[in-house]
Order: C-alpha cells, then sequence, then structure tokens
C-alpha cells in the first residue's frame, strides 16, 4: 500500500500553476514548489539513500525548472514533467556515484608509481610538504629533548646546592 505525503490544501491545480511558471510568475512557482517539495525529497531520498543529497536534488530540480519553464509543454501535465525531471536527476545522481566509485577503486588499485604525470606531480608536493612537517616536527622533538635536559639538569643542580 503507498503512503501519500500530506499535500498542503487550498493549492491551485496543476494547469494553472504550469501556466503561471511559463509565464514567469515566482508566485505560481513558489506554490508549485511547496506542494511537490517533500514528494520529490522522499522520493529521492528512497533511492539515494542520503538526506543531504536529496536535498540538493530537490533545489537542483526545481532551479532547472524554474531556468527551463519555457520548455514546459502546455498540452503535458505539470506532475509529469516534473517526475521525468526527478527520475533523470537520480539517474544522473546514481551514475556519478558509480563513476566516483570506479575511479577510487581504480585509483586504489594502481600500484604505486604508475599514476598519470598530474598526479604525480601532486604526490611530490604532496611528499615534499609532509617531509618539511616531519623534518619540523623532529626538529622540534630534538629542541624539545635539549630543553628538558637543560631543565632536568637545572633542577638536580639547584637541589643538590650547585647554583
Amino acid at each position: 500500500m503507498t503512503r501519500f505525503i500530506d499535500m498542503p490544501e487550498n493549492l491551485p491545480e496543476d494547469i494553472v500553476l504550469a501556466s503561471g511558471i511559463r509565464k514567469g510568475d515566482s508566485e505560481a512557482f513558489a506554490l508549485f514548489f511547496k506542494k511537490y517539495r517533500r514528494i520529490v525529497y522522499y522520493f529521492s531520498l528512497k533511492y539515494l539513500s542520503d538526506p543531504d543529497e536529496s536535498e540538493e536534488l530537490v533545489q537542483a530540480v526545481f532551479v532547472s525548472i524554474w531556468e527551463h519553464r519555457r520548455l514546459i509543454d502546455k498540452s503535458k501535465s505539470l506532475k509529469n514533467y516534473l517526475y521525468r525531471s526527478v527520475v533523470n536527476a537520480i539517474y544522473n545522481s546514481l551514475k556519478k556515484r558509480a563513476i566516483r566509485r570506479a575511479y577510487i577503486i581504480k585509483e586504489l588499485s594502481k600500484p604505486e608509481g604508475s599514476s598519470d604525470p598530474y598526479s604525480q606531480i601532486i604526490d611530490n608536493d604532496l611528499k615534499e610538504k609532509l617531509e618539511k612537517i616531519f623534518n619540523k616536527w623532529a626538529r622540534f622533538k630534538r629542541i624539545n629533548r635539549i630543553i628538558s635536559s637543560m631543565c632536568e639538569r637545572w633542577r638536580r643542580g639547584k637541589q643538590c646546592g650547585t647554583r
């Protein structure tokens, strides 16, 4: 059994909203957004399983509809246009996610030193910076040891009455 999300009452029909949106009526668009944003959010969350990504998708879909409002077909359902936009956005999001995962797996499975020249440059820069940090840390540790031994000698001398 499908559970419907509570819809705000007293909202205009989609035909009226579509007409207003095509004409650039921001109030009609705001009502359209209010009417469907939760439905789009929960629908996308079902497939993306990430609340932040779903929220971004909602924003992106509605912004895209507003930016391409002149392309809304008068003879077709605004709800279907929204549905198709959301499905395409979810598909693109999942496709990007799969590409990212494949890239990460590919990069992690490469033997060391086999990456492209650009990556090698970045790796070398990173190694240089890490070496500098390590050297500074090693110097700090040496200085800290020297200071600690000086303090220890000073404490021993004071206790022995030599100072």
